[in-house]
């Protein structure tokens, strides 16, 4: 008979063995009767009966795989944000970010979609988000939501009940509000430059004298404390260029100019700066044109980072220690590049996304964040995703935002000027046509919309009912994200930090794993017999008996 025993640290100090583990940072005690499980925020005291050796190793496994009792973390001072050592540090430790997007605020109508009258409320659509764990949301807006902060959102696309006289900015403050009551950061992106998209090339922006949207998100929105940050500019591509000595379309070059305009008026930014790559070509890069992971979406080129990477000098200095790069990584349904049907398929795919995004926070030191993934939940993508899933988790970059909570409408529709959001709601199951097909590499991605084309979204078109297949692999990708113990405020933040879904990925702890199992958990899986990619890193622990014990 087994018996476990939660504690948190604060009682450590009535077992002398957990607190000299504490002390150590974290590890596993083993003896013939126990395994003792010490972290930096929970104790775990796991008793097998010792007759039988395969209970015993049992009791191991189930020890591993436990998820142990978080412990909040709080802080008077607020919230201090950094890049570090491959990480995003909330007050000096990992954050772990489950994100999503609800996108709207970047269309012509200049409102979150969903809030046309089929049932569905800001508050409604967040509490979903809550309940499923998710601690951040990537929202898009326009240089036209921007600069027009006193345009109302079109009246059919956002019912008196949800929008009442609210312009669209005061409608993006109440979301930051409504988010902030349930633990959820926000972070900002700049979407389109123009409204509809035309931007299909890298504009270069100067602090002056164009006009500088980011400034204007500050001055509205900056001082909301669960601002994540800003993502400077969705996608560039085209012309854009990483570090082959064109300045003109450098957007290395013009990241750190755009951020200089940022500092210059508003000199006490301390948030996240997040950049986004390129797409296929045109940047310098450690490997070989002709690679199989040459090939890349737009924001997903992020190969001129490891020779040029974004370097703030002087006064500026400071702000490297903001930068997060957030590369774009999609299906089939998006684009269908050749590895996808490659016969080793899915195989293939952990060496080339190991070239494409894997190696950047070892080469740059600077946290990577998936700033998009998803797609239709079905077929290829299906098999993409699970499997990208498994490799984020299994690379220690499981940090991500999913697009999107939209569910996106079934047929490839064009100018989106043609068509309003709210023709895509339910029952329809898809968008009205139009007279010409989206380019496949410009489609509109994934989030908790569910009119979202090429991919669906974590609800269904009824804006109620959730995509059971979506929230299960997100939860197998990052298990166990951060979480905000009450609302998100200027003083006084409490956090459950929560944890790595790999252990292995864990800097500051002692796990001790043997052999052949921490080979295969370095490699993202397991035995074929055993667990899975997504659990093995879990039910590593003392489950080998062909080599020496390795204390990572």
């Amino acid at each position: 008979m087994k018996l476990f025993l939660l504690a948190c640290l604060a009682a450590a100090a009535a077992c002398p063995a957990a607190a000299s583990a504490q002390q150590e940072g974290s590890t596993e005690l083993l003896a013939d009767a126990a395994i003792l499980s010490v972290s930096h925020d929970s104790v775990r005291l796991e008793v097998y009966s010792g007759e039988d050796e395969g209970e015993r190793l049992r009791t191991r496994r189930a020890a591993a795989k436990k998820i142990l009792a978080p412990v909040p973390m709080c802080s008077a001072a607020g919230l201090a944000w950094t890049s570090k050592g491959g990480e995003v540090l909330l007050n000096g430790r990992p954050f772990h970010i489950k994100g999503t997007h609800w996108f709207g605020l970047e269309s012509g109508v200049q409102v979150l979609h969903g809030l046309w009258g089929d049932g569905t409320t800001m508050k409604q659509a967040l509490d979903f988000l809550q309940a499923n764990k998710f601690n951040a949301l990537r929202v898009p807006v326009s240089l036209d939501t921007v600069l027009n902060a006193a345009a109302k959102p079109d009246a059919q696309s956002c019912l008196p009940a949800n929008c009442g006289a609210l312009t669209t900015a005061q409608l993006l403050s109440q979301l930051f509000k409504e988010c902030a009551a349930r633990g959820i950061l926000v972070l900002l992106d700049m979407h389109y430059l123009n409204t509809p998209p035309a931007d299909l090339t890298l504009p270069i922006e100067e602090p002056s004298p164009a006009p500088f949207p980011r400034n204007t998100l500050l001055d509205l929105y900056g001082a909301e404390p669960n601002l994540l940050g800003i993502d400077l500019k969705n996608e560039p591509h085209g012309t854009a260029s990483w570090g082959i000595g064109q300045r003109s379309t450098d957007w290395a070059a013009a990241a750190v100019r755009i951020v200089q305009g940022i500092r210059a008026k508003h000199p006490g930014y301390n948030k996240l700066i997040f950049i986004e790559g390129i797409s296929t070509g045109r940047a310098s890069s450690p490997f070989p044109a002709a690679r199989a992971s040459y090939d890349m979406n737009w924001g997903m080129n992020l190969d001129g980072a490891y020779a040029n990477p974004v370097v703030f000098t002087g006064r500026l200095a400071y702000l490297n220690d903001k930068v997060v790069y957030s590369p774009h990584v999609y299906g089939p349904s998006v684009f269908n590049q050749t590895y996808y049907a490659d016969p080793t398929f899915p195989k293939n795919m952990a060496a080339i996304w190991d070239q494409q995004i894997g190696g950047l926070e070892a080469a740059t030191g600077k946290a990577v964040v998936v700033g998009e993934w998803g797609g239709l939940y079905i077929g290829t993508d299906r098999v993409l995703q699970d499997a990208l899933g498994a490799y984020l988790k299994s690379k220690c970059i499981a940090d991500a935002f999913w697009w999107a909570n939209n569910h996106q409408c079934l047929v490839r529709a064009a100018a989106a000027a043609a068509i309003r959001p709210h023709d895509c709601r339910s029952p329809m199951p898809t968008c009205p046509a139009a007279a010409a097909a989206v380019p496949r590499r410009r489609r509109r991605r994934r989030a908790l919309n569910p009119n979202s084309a090429e991919m669906g979204g974590l609800l269904q078109a009824d804006w109620r009912t959730p995509n059971a297949g979506k929230l299960a692999l997100l939860a197998a990708a990052q298990p166990t994200p951060s979480l905000f113990v009450g609302a998100i405020g200027r003083v006084n933040i409490c956090v459950n930090y929560g944890a790595y879904g790999n252990a292995l990925c864990d800097k500051r702890t002692g796990v001790r794993v043997r052999g052949r199992r921490r080979a295969a958990l370095l490699a993202g899986g397991g035995d074929d017999d055993d667990e899975t990619a997504a659990d093995g890193a879990a039910a590593a622990i003392g489950d080998s008996e062909d080599s020496e014990e390795y204390e990572e």
